[in-house]
């Protein structure tokens, strides 16, 4: 039963594509030539094999390999250039290939276009030459005597590997996948990124009067930005290599979930919620349940430069943690931002590193200074809070000098086992059901929409993917759609609630700070009506994240 509800959403998300001849490919034949000759709603399915050639993609296609990552595009051969590109398409599937040992990028489409899929696909051993060198790329945009924005929508990359490519070099650098510009309704979901040169997931817009590409833009001088996006259940494994290559990046963007993902050895940042062009924001970011070791850096819930700012980013229930000693990292950073809340982490560190860093270039107005309460903080000794310009060297002396964190604890987690990456919390860890409410209901009230004091901290999916499951009070249901402006939270089901009912996300007991949730998630009410779905993770790995699929 659930298969089959899962293919009816798939069909009800990318169109039902017409039905078509399968065409197969072997090795000898060229794939390309298939391509052509197919209609729409054709298949072209590609033998196992080694196949020296690049592919041009077309719309109501489906090219994929008959065993998963078997059917291989090597590039040795082939010079300089992108080995998969798809121009002005829409509702097409590139499919579990392998591209290995090109000069150039991997797979790109641009243009404009929807209903994008790029699945399955490994890239490896890629070197770079030139400007494009990224492994996977989608463009929201064209040149047409300059360039121009191309609404590209309904995008996504899942279960990718992309490992040991070199993407670029200072002067000319790429990430390793990225969406760019004018892309409304993207995910990026259960990817394994190794090894990359670069940036390793990106997603760019809002282009200022300083950014390299102004000088060519038809119009005003900006291209729209990725939107409505989801990034979650990916697995980055050391990001870059340089101190500024981030893990996950946001340049530009408005509506994203940053949820489920693991990263580790990263040379710069885990996450970063930015924007490099002047006078513009990113907005609207939730950064929640991601694990982040051993990076130079771990979370920037804000931005990073002095002439952007972030705004609305909320960062809760991640797990930030430092093995290495004396590495000069920090944990959590703030530079340029308004209103950026953080709630129910978990920082745990040996010496040598900062716990959290605030730098603001432009002064933050009084009040404007990040939310920063719930959280665990644990280090063995000489820790090292930096906020508003001083300097503390104790949770105690923070929370005093401050304000801030009157609800922090310092203490060890108790993570399950930090060896093999399981950041589970034992029983009895002092970070188990002492967490915040994410936020809390003004006033009493029945029905199927809820006024909350803070509505930023959930999704409603935006119409790409299923709202979050919320718990109002006792109650659980799934979230139809948020006003944010005015913080009204529509439901699946009717409830009652109290004022100051506290509303988070489903949790067992009370709730747990750091990105594992202890226990089962219950899948009805706790008084045994209103089923809703259950939780199910999605990411097989050892650090036993859990992930809400609706």
């Amino acid at each position: 039963m659930k298969k089959m509800i899962v293919s009816v959403i798939l069909i009800l998300l990318f169109g039902a594509f017409a039905e078509g001849a399968t065409i197969f490919v072997s090795p000898g034949q060229s794939i390309q030539a298939a391509i052509d000759r197919a209609g729409p709603g054709d298949e072209v399915i590609v033998k196992p094999g080694t196949y020296p050639e690049r592919l041009r993609l077309k719309s109501n296609l489906t090219v994929k390999s008959e065993v998963n990552r078997k059917a291989i595009l090597d590039g040795s051969s082939l010079g300089n250039g992108t080995m998969v590109t798809g121009t002005e398409v829409s509702n097409v599937e590139i499919n579990g290939f392998h591209i290995t040992r090109h000069t150039g990028g991997g797979i790109q489409f641009g243009g404009g276009g929807e209903n994008i899929r790029i699945l399955n696909n490994e890239i490896s051993w890629q070197k770079h030459e030139r400007v494009q060198g990224h492994a996977i790329v989608v463009y929201g945009m064209k040149w047409v005597g300059g360039i121009e924005p191309a609404r590209t929508k309904n995008v996504i990359a899942d279960g990718n590997y992309i490992h040991d490519v070199q993407t670029g070099v200072r002067s000319a650098f790429n990430e390793a996948l990225t969406f760019a510009w004018d892309i409304e309704g993207c995910q990026i979901t259960n990817n394994v990124l190794e090894r990359t040169s670069m940036i390793g997931i990106d997603l760019i817009g809002k282009v200022g009067t300083d950014n390299w590409i102004a000088g060519h833009v038809r119009g005003p001088n900006t291209i729209a930005h990725p939107r409505k996006c989801r990034i979650a259940g990916n697995r980055l494994i050391e990001a870059g290599t340089h101190s500024m290559d981030v893990a996950i990046y946001l340049d530009g963007s408005k509506d994203v979930v940053i949820e489920d993902n693991y990263m580790e050895g990263q040379k710069g940042h885990g996450i970063v919620t930015s924007v490099e062009g002047h006078n513009f924001t990113t907005e609207n970011v939730i950064v929640r349940r991601n694990i982040s070791v051993n990076g130079v850096r771990n979370f920037a819930p804000t931005a990073t430069t002095e002439w952007g700012k972030s705004k609305d980013v909320r960062m809760s229930h991640n797990t930030s943690v430092a093995t290495i000693p004396n590495r000069n990292g920090r944990l959590l950073s703030f530079y340029n931002g308004t209103d950026l809340k953080v709630l129910n982490n978990v920082f745990y560190l040996v010496p040598g590193h900062q716990m959290l860093h605030t730098e603001n270039y432009n002064d933050w107005a009084t009040g404007m200074f990040p939310k920063v309460d719930g959280n665990c903080w644990w280090i063995d000794n000489n820790a090292i809070w930096q906020y508003e310009g001083k300097f503390y060297n104790s949770l105690a002396a923070f929370k005093a000098g401050t304000g801030q964190g009157k609800n922090a604890i310092g203490a060890d987690p108790q993570f399950v086992n930090i060896g093999a990456r399981d950041f589970s919390l034992k029983s009895g860890s002092p970070c188990m059901n002492s967490g915040l409410p994410l936020t809390t209901t003004p006033s009493a009230g029945s029905g199927n929409v809820v006024t909350v004091e803070d509505a930023h901290w959930f999704t409603d999916g935006y119409g790409f993917w299923d709202g979050d499951v919320i718990q109002v009070g006792k109650h659980l249901a799934k979230v139809v759609k948020i006003d944010y402006n005015l913080n009204r939270i529509e439901l699946d089901r009717s409830i009652a609630w109290s004022q100051g009912t506290p509303v988070s996300y489903p949790h067992v007991g009370g709730i747990d700070r750091g990105a594992v949730e202890h226990g089962d998630i219950p899948d009805v009410d706790t008084d045994g009506t209103n089923p809703v779905d259950p939780v199910e993770p999605v990411l097989d790995s050892p650090i036993k994240m859990r992930i809400i699929i609706k």
